[in-house]
């Protein structure tokens, strides 16, 4: 949670590219285009067959993290995470792993490569019930994280598209 990002660029999700309509063809889980709000455009390494849409050195993984207020953190009954991956992720709820998928190491590298990518089309791949996680809640400032990583690092798309939503008991 204390982790200074003060220099981290600053975006909306899902964060990603899809190069698959600028190259021909199709990634097989639609057009990420409608997808993507924050695109990153540097995230695709060269190799000698993909010039001109790359960029060196590239990278394969991406760091976000989520600033959110929980006034009450007793007050929540249930936690919920839904992800769109590609290609894979580990999640962290105030520095602790709540998820993952697709990728190894604990914490993985910058540059591990995930496994495998999506078998679905976005928005959403995954919902993951986080309620045994609820205890990591404190009352204030809270951080979700997300370490996105992608298969290859000339690989022609790349989405993330995290949600976590909560349930909360009020009384009057």
């Amino acid at each position: 949670v204390g982790f200074d990002d003060s220099t981290w660029l600053e975006g909306a999700t899902g964060l990603g590219f899809d190069y698959y309509g600028d190259t021909g063809g199709t990634n097989g889980n639609g057009d990420y285009g409608p997808y993507i709000a924050t695109e990153l455009s540097d995230m695709r390494g060269c190799t000698p067959v993909n010039p001109p849409l790359c960029n060196d050195p590239g990278y394969v993984s991406v760091y976000m993290r989520k600033r959110f207020t929980v006034a009450n953190p007793v007050a929540v009954t249930a936690l919920t995470f839904r992800m769109y991956a590609d290609d894979g992720y580990v999640a962290y709820l105030n520095g602790t792993e709540v998820a993952r998928i697709r990728v190894t190491g604990t914490p993985p590298l910058h540059d591990t490569l995930a496994a495998v990518g999506p078998s679905v089309a976005p928005p959403v791949e995954e919902t993951l019930d986080l309620t045994s996680y609820k205890g990591l809640l404190v009352s204030g400032t809270n951080v979700l994280a997300i370490q996105a990583h992608n298969t290859t690092l000339d690989s022609r798309d790349a989405l993330i598209i995290p949600q976590l939503s909560s349930t909360e008991c009020t009384s009057d």
